[in-house]
């Protein structure tokens, strides 16, 4: 049921969505799975070029002879090996939406080209025929699969999130892996070694508080997804694998300590008191280290320009921030429309809003602190999400961990 006096706006954007996506159970509107493949081939194919094109810096001006198609040291061995990999999945979804092992070989080898032509230009990538040909093998394999593979697979129920859920695992995915770049390096295997027996004593305030809460809200969010509440937090340990990530011991043990206190406890039967706790926490990440301003210090300017601090700098641990202060404030609009089934619509939204803004103003007397717009506009944000998602799902109970 939407809540009280929403807006005909909401009722609308949640009625094409649910259209979209979906209908009765878990099948797609048309009645026809295909439309579900190509979702997926266009988001692995946007993975494909993000993986390819990063850190998507281009010198127009200037270019790049091909290499080889034979593989000359071992470290390009390796990379042909996972040219393959890397293509294998694109198989199996473009088989699934045109299956013809001809037309998948043609896609895989025109985005491959694509990309190969593009890091003609790119200052730290290099085109080769080699890779040309490992991408389309990689395609190509991916189809052969699903054509060897699928009289032999169970037809079972398979544990699929709801867009809540897809929400909330995305975004904490992010949150530790952007820019989803993998580092198959000796170092990074010494790195997180180290970092496994030398954690440091104590840790912060945040490397407790973060991962404890994130952990809690992911399990309670995931609660009837076992397997998919695994795989956000096998993402931890992993940490140290992927491009400008550290491994850390305190984000893995307080996470999995507040996703099983969500598996122990459940639901919390407060629900109004949960939501008071993510809201306190909203307020500790904004006014976080706490320091008094100088008496006799000027207030820093307020910036009204959405993500400036990030459109300035555009580096990678903005980008995680970002995606972190994401998951942050989906939590505390998840909490509240929790707290509040039945309430007003614009109480979830006001609240963070609120909140977000008034810290943000303090910010311009807290010394070393960036005061801008970004906050409310993520909390705003979150709430259309939510809002969109909620009313499209397949159950709200569901999505709300109830």
């Amino acid at each position: 049921m939407p809540a009280r006096g929403e807006p005909k706006a909401f009722l609308f954007l949640r009625s094409f969505y649910k259209t979209l996506c979906y209908s009765k159970g878990t099948r797609m509107a048309d009645g026809s799975s295909r439309k579900k493949a190509w979702i997926w081939l266009l988001l692995y194919s946007l993975f494909v070029i993000h993986l390819s094109l990063y850190p998507w810096r281009f010198e127009p001006g200037r270019w790049k002879p091909w290499t080889g198609l034979l593989p000359e040291t071992r470290g390009t061995w390796m990379d042909s090996v996972a040219n393959i990999v890397l293509y294998l999945p694109f198989g199996l979804a473009a088989f699934r939406c045109f299956p013809s092992l001809t037309r998948v070989t043609l896609a895989g080898a025109l985005l491959s080209l694509s990309m190969e032509c593009l890091q003609m230009f790119a200052p730290y990538r290099d085109s080769s025929l080699r890779d040309l040909f490992c991408n389309t093998l990689g395609a190509t394999l991916g189809a052969v699969t699903v054509l060897w593979a699928q009289p032999f697979l169970p037809h079972r129920k398979k544990q699929r999130l709801d867009p809540v859920e897809a929400i909330f695992f995305l975004c904490w995915v992010l949150w530790f892996t952007f820019p989803l770049i993998p580092v198959l390096r000796v170092s990074a295997v010494q790195s997180t070694w180290a970092s496994l027996w030398h954690p440091g004593w104590p840790p912060s305030l945040f490397a407790v508080l973060d991962p404890l809460l994130g952990g809690w809200v992911l399990g309670t969010v995931l609660r009837r997804r076992p397997l998919w509440l695994l795989a956000a937090l096998a993402v931890l340990p992993l940490q140290g694998f992927f491009l400008n990530q550290t491994f850390s011991v305190w984000r893995v043990v307080f996470a999995i300590a507040g996703s099983g206190v969500a598996a122990l406890l459940g639901t919390p039967k407060n629900p109004v008191a949960a939501a008071g706790l993510l809201c306190l926490w909203l307020m500790a990440r904004e006014l976080y280290p706490f320091r008094l301003p100088d008496a006799d210090a000027m207030p820093l300017p307020f910036s009204w320009v959405p993500f400036e601090g990030l459109l300035h700098n555009g580096q990678d641990s903005s980008y995680r921030t970002l995606f972190g202060k994401m998951f942050l404030h989906l939590s505390v609009v998840w909490g509240l429309r929790r707290a509040l089934p039945g309430g007003p619509w614009i109480v979830p939204l006001a609240i963070p809003v609120a909140i977000s803004f008034a810290c943000e103003w303090m910010q311009r007397y807290l010394p070393g602190r960036t005061p801008e717009i970004t906050e409310p506009c993520l909390s705003a944000l979150a709430f259309l999400l939510l809002a969109l998602a909620q009313g499209g799902g397949r159950s709200q109970s569901a999505s709300q961990g109830e």
